[in-house]
């Protein structure tokens, strides 16, 4: 539920943000999803300023770069004060940060949630929990084994592309009984050819699409942030879910227009229509060969008995 009310309130901002006239009344109400967004997920707390640069580079007057992310903090602004009467500590959005920097950044971790008890047992203070440790734990570990830190790196950004799953079988743990096992696998087939499919045609849409489309660029922001972040702390593949209807807008005209002018051009020998095809396939199995090293760090996963 959380992923998908952070993934609505990020697409009507995205909404906002792109209609033809951005008047100081869209963009301040995009920053306030905006920072409703980072109150269900706190990743996206920083992403306003990112977006500030956005419509900078769009051309837009700096006073409504200012205003976006003015309105963000605003839209905090009584949590971040709830919190300061609580524990004491100014901007703090979320406990559980140095949770997930730890899990992540641990030696042994495998990009995702799953974990050694040990591993959490070394956040244990007394008969609570100091979350906060974990930031400092998972600095170390960096610090004293540098090779093994970009390895995970690399596995977190697996599990942020990994095949869909949670989606499906969260839905099907809510059913007063068990479904059988061969529904079970057919679902799961038939959602995961659903996502390959937006992937692939996704990557089409993103490569014949102008630089200069503020959609495009709107798109690949929101991907590196939410890649960025994900290589910080840890990886999970619901983390994917606010790019999928961004991705669905660019399959879709990708599978309409760009994939029956490709067809034509290859038809009519056309050098262009090679390269593209040839880009796109490159970018596809770059995305294909993260989802298959997944499969493998998942089975390690299975294999070493971690807890989720």
């Amino acid at each position: 539920a959380t992923e998908l009310m952070t993934t609505k309130v990020k697409s009507g901002s995205v909404a906002l943000l792109l209609v033809i006239r951005r008047t100081s009344r869209v963009v301040g109400a995009a920053g306030l999803l905006l920072g409703l967004a980072a109150l269900v997920r706190p990743i996206v707390t920083l992403f306003p300023f990112a977006l500030a640069v956005w419509c900078w580079r769009q051309k837009e007057p700096k006073q409504k770069a200012i205003l976006l992310v003015a309105c963000s903090l605003l839209a905090i602004s009584p949590w971040l004060a709830r919190n300061y009467r609580t524990t004491g500590k100014r901007f703090l959005i979320s406990t559980q940060g140095g949770y997930n920097f730890w899990l992540g950044n641990a030696p042994g971790a495998f990009g995702g949630y799953a974990y050694s008890p040990a591993v959490r047992d070394q956040l244990r203070s007394g008969d609570n929990w100091n979350y906060e440790a974990g930031y400092g734990l998972g600095l170390r570990s960096i610090a004293a084994y540098p090779g093994k830190a970009i390895l995970r790196a690399f596995a977190k950004v697996t599990y942020f592309f990994a095949l869909e799953t949670d989606g499906l079988l969260w839905n099907l743990k809510g059913l007063s009984r068990a479904p059988s096992r061969v529904l079970v696998v057919s679902l799961l087939i038939v959602t995961n050819a659903a996502y390959v499919f937006v992937l692939v045609f996704a990557v089409l849409g993103i490569l014949s699409t102008p630089v200069s489309d503020p959609l495009r660029s709107l798109f690949l922001l929101l991907m590196s942030y939410l890649v960025l972040a994900t290589v910080v702390f840890i990886g999970d593949p619901r983390y994917h879910y606010a790019l999928v209807p961004l991705a669905v807008v660019f399959a879709s005209k990708a599978w309409l227009e760009f994939w029956p002018a490709l067809r034509k051009g290859l038809a009519m020998g056309e050098s262009e229509a090679r390269r593209t095809l040839y880009a796109w396939a490159g970018v596809a199995s770059i995305f294909l060969s993260l989802m298959a090293v997944n499969l493998f760090l998942k089975n390690l996963e299975f294999k070493t008995n971690l807890t989720k």
